[in-house]
């Protein structure tokens, strides 16, 4: 028998099964992303052969029994769990506060619900394992081919022509390869240019979002054309990113929640490079009508009025077509303000989206940190936590593009600060935070 307390199950949240099972479970200390618990669903639990009693504390958590099988099978069969294994469970929610399973005969019972509760282990997925697997190719189609070949056999209703959110093209498909496919889950490469800018990592890490929401079905939810747009999003970057090196993200998909003619759908991503954790991100995006989208107000901010100081911007950078800024309007000890004339022949309009052209939030996102690269008059380096909220969008038909930002906090090798932009006058990006530091990026191994 053996008893775990609520202090012992909180390691199930960073999947640190060795600190409650013991060295037999030291190879776990690597565990891949979908054998973590964000939630602990049961206060404390008791393992014997052929049974587990818990106490719950989360009510009706329809995770609540893979918890306690994976509970059970770590402590029965350790050497069978090996790393990137995947757990299938029901998702059954228990009635009781006390939840009794027993197990016989490799499945497990519950008086609580009238169907047993059956579990697997098995091996990630790999091309050989699961056909559906998707590489560059079957990634083309999700940009601009047939959306069951792109995406899965769940839009085939939309092979025939209906319109559907597109992955972007050229340099902007930040997939290079989906890998592992589960219930909720995906694990994505993506190997960076040399040089790479800051936008397009961002996109790798947001790219598997959309994918993996189409891929689970959320699209059949709606009868008319639906739009896909990226909402808020907090990324931390816990350690410089290095150009021409392959980053694996591993892609969690939350929750959804319908409201009305919208869904609002939530992820948690990780971004490895040498196996080793380089970022972590929560983010949300939303589904919306083209009549949603259109009724956007941004935020209530006005344009700041500065004095009119033009400045140039270095011709090295302007010939780089991701720096995003043209011109530095007004510069001060604590503020920045830059501007980009906007055209419908801008190149990202091209290639982002198909039948739906939008600029990229990231490229926004790339302004703030061209600018306050600017302001400091060095080469900077996206570190530490970045938070985002968009309310609107920018089209090809619209005309000047501003960006702000402030400076919060100075030290001898990093900025913290805050910013906005502004679309034809309307507030549409509210940066914040965000911060910097005056490493170059790295390249190689």
């Amino acid at each position: 028998m053996l008893i775990l307390n609520s202090k012992q199950l909180q390691y199930f949240s960073n999947a640190r099964y060795d600190m409650v099972f013991g060295t037999v479970c030291q190879h776990t200390r690597t565990f891949s992303f979908p054998l973590r618990f964000d939630l602990i669903p049961v206060d404390t639990v008791m393992l014997t052969e052929n049974s587990i009693h818990a106490k719950k504390k989360t009510p009706s958590d329809p995770k609540i029994f893979a918890f306690l099988i994976a509970c059970h099978q770590f402590w029965l069969h350790p050497e069978m769990v090996k790393d990137g294994y995947v757990l299938e469970t029901q998702a059954v929610a228990s009635p009781s506060n006390d939840v009794v399973l027993t197990y016989k005969d490799g499945a497990y019972f519950s008086d609580d619900v009238s169907i047993p509760f059956t579990y697997a282990f098995h091996p990630p997925y790999t091309s050989e394992t699961q056909p559906n697997v998707f590489d560059k190719d079957a990634l083309l189609h999700a940009v601009m081919g047939l959306p069951s070949k792109g995406f899965g056999d769940k839009l085939q209703k939309f092979d025939q022509g209906r319109f559907v959110p597109r992955l972007p093209a050229g340099d902007l498909l930040c997939i290079d390869h989906i890998e592992e496919v589960e219930p909720n889950y995906c694990r994505s490469t993506y190997q960076p240019p040399i040089p790479c800018s800051f936008a397009l990592i961002l996109e790798a890490a947001l790219q598997p979002c959309g994918w993996l929401s189409h891929h689970m079905g959320c699209l059949d939810s709606f009868d008319d054309d639906t739009y896909f747009r990226n909402l808020n999003g907090e990324i931390t970057i816990h350690t410089p990113y290095k150009a021409g090196v392959p980053i694996m993200f591993d892609v969690k998909l939350l929750r959804t929640a319908k409201l009305g003619g919208k869904m609002i759908v939530n992820f948690a991503v990780e971004g490895r490079q040498n196996n080793q954790y380089i970022l972590t991100m929560q983010t949300a995006f939303g589904y919306f009508s083209k009549q949603s989208l259109e009724k956007q107000g941004g935020f209530p901010e006005e344009l700041p009025k500065h004095p009119y100081l033009p400045k140039a911007i270095p011709a090295v950078l302007k010939a780089n077509r991701q720096f995003m800024v043209e011109e530095i309007l007004y510069a001060d000890d604590k503020t920045i303000h830059c501007r980009r004339m906007l055209s419908p022949d801008d190149w990202y309009f091209k290639a982002h989206f198909f039948q739906d052209p939008v600029q990229p939030g990231s490229l926004g996102i790339q302004a703030f940190y061209d600018a306050i690269g600017l302001w400091a008059k060095k080469t900077v380096t996206p570190i530490g936590t970045c938070m985002w909220k968009y309310r609107g969008q920018t089209l090809p038909l619209h005309s000047v593009l501003d960006v702000t930002v402030t400076v919060k906090e100075t030290t001898d090798n990093r900025i913290i600060f805050s910013g906005k932009l502004w679309v034809d006058g309307i507030c549409i990006y509210d940066l914040e935070q965000a911060s910097v530091c005056f490493t170059m990026c790295k390249t190689g191994n």
